[in-house]
């Protein structure tokens, strides 16, 4: 989703030099294009696509790649401002009508969004089209999280007031925007789990209430190296959209719980291992995994009057406001990166050669598990024992855990090998017979007896071996 990079210096370069040029991109409109939209394969105006084709050609999208939806199927997003969208192939890209504020706010920092877009160190979703058609102007872009998934949670967090869960414990939250106000209670006065005495105060307004407050409120948990490179995607992107004078930006970040047992034995649906494979982000908390998916979007919105009213209007609400001017609003959305906890532990997975999908057989092994659990030995068996959370399995030889039985050996060895068995007189005549003395017999038997001992790290278990290799995270 996102990989770190180091091309921030070049992006925040375009972005002065085009507010400079006082809206100059506004003029780069080009209403010519050979690619067709929709199921029917229909003409469409492209805006500035000389420059989205720039994204389309990093990313290896194809020029058909609009036409695997229908107009059909726009429907209501959800959000607050009510712009249809549908997806294509698969859910693997949004088409999002825009309003005609969204649709000029894009118009005029055409080359300053694809500059960031090119970029790897970014949080911002992608767009790879920007068009009109039968009146209405919509963007392409990819979808931030994956399509069709039963998420543990699922947040809308702006760094405020206005945080809020679209899915907690498995389920959805719809949203209720519906409450009263009134200048003698506090402005959230219907929220109070006290009161009862207000017709709009339901069950579905409580329960998005408790959601907005659990975003709001929790943390994060990442491993450190994670939270330290998230919080440096987040500062980069908003100093970038600051610079641009946008606010109102969301980042829209998404979990899904494993347990860790059930991963180690490779028991989850390839829908989760298809998640294991994409998520940039995955770490292990407790007995669970931890499979995230994120990015910025709704990133268009400039501060005009009406934003300012409605921050008069807002004045008595709980702070902080989303409602506020977009220097202020970056260094709000700026503080998410402190709610990210690095008390996670590293997810990784174990190769089983005999499997072409490494995730076909996978176990997951933390940090400390090879030195504070040793393969242990079953007295009666003479085979590994299989210990809690599965660190030695199957029937390999185990790991033998200090020196001395080795060293026994080979002092057992060097007095049987320097005559402790036979005479030199006897391994005189031997040698000339070209037949084994005692002494060599008794000796190989030795070191042999020490080479079964000693197990080559082929034959470690696999939950024993510290041969694991980390998810990547470019």
């Amino acid at each position: 989703m996102v990989t770190q990079g180091s091309g921030s210096t070049n992006a925040n370069e375009s972005i002065k030099s085009g507010l400079k040029s006082g809206g100059e991109q506004s003029k780069l409109v080009e209403k010519k294009g050979e690619m067709t939209v929709g199921e029917k394969k229909e003409k469409a105006e492209f805006f500035n696509d000389s420059e989205w084709a720039k994204i389309r050609g990093k990313f290896n999208v194809d020029p058909d790649f609009l036409n695997g939806f229908s107009f059909k199927n726009l429907s209501e997003g959800g959000g607050k401002g009510g712009s249809r969208m549908t997806r294509t192939n698969g859910g693997k890209f949004l088409i999002k009508e825009m309003s005609a504020g969204d649709h000029q706010a894009l118009l005029e920092r055409t080359k300053d969004f694809v500059a960031i877009m090119l970029q790897d160190d970014t949080l911002i979703v992608t767009f790879f089209a920007h068009f009109k058609i039968k009146n209405s102007v919509f963007v392409a872009m990819a979808n931030a999280l994956p399509s069709g998934i039963k998420w543990t949670y699922l947040f809308d967090l702006k760094g405020c007031r206005d945080d809020k869960a679209m899915a907690m414990e498995g389920k959805k939250v719809p949203a209720v925007h519906k409450r009263c106000f009134s200048c003698l209670q506090c402005w959230y006065c219907c929220d109070m789990e006290s009161c009862s005495c207000c017709s709009c105060y339901s069950e579905e307004r409580a329960t998005y209430y408790k959601g907005k407050t659990v975003a709001f409120e929790c943390p994060f948990s990442f491993t450190s190296k994670q939270v330290a490179h998230l919080q440096k995607l987040i500062k980069n992107d908003t100093e970038r959209l600051n610079k641009l004078e946008v606010m109102d930006y969301s980042l829209i970040l998404a979990y899904r719980d494993e347990e860790l047992q059930s991963v180690k034995n490779g028991e989850i649906s390839e829908e989760t291992k298809e998640l294991l494979r994409t998520s940039k982000f995955v770490c292990v908390l407790g007995n669970k995994v931890r499979i995230y998916f994120m990015g910025i979007i709704d990133f268009l919105q400039d501060w005009n009057i009406k934003k300012d009213i409605a921050r008069c209007i807002k004045a008595c609400a709980p702070h902080p406001l989303s409602t506020v001017p977009p220097p202020l609003y970056a260094e709000q959305f700026n503080r998410l990166g402190e709610r990210m906890k690095g008390d996670a532990e590293d997810f990784k997975i174990l190769e089983d050669k005999k499997e072409s999908d490494v995730l076909g057989s996978i176990e997951v092994k933390l940090k400390e598990e090879a030195e504070k659990q040793p393969a242990a030995v079953d007295a009666e068996k003479g085979e590994p024992a299989i210990l809690e959370g599965g660190t030695a399995v199957g029937g390999a030889i185990p790991i033998v855990d200090n020196d001395e039985p080795q060293q026994a050996a080979a002092d057992e060895a060097k007095n049987k090998g320097s005559g402790g068995g036979a005479s030199n007189k006897d391994n005189k005549e031997s040698k000339e017979k070209g037949e084994e003395s005692e002494g060599q017999r008794q000796s190989k038997d030795a070191v042999d007896k020490l080479g079964a001992e000693d197990t080559p790290m082929d034959n470690v278990p696999i939950g024993s071996t510290p041969r694991a290799s980390e998810l990547p995270v470019e």
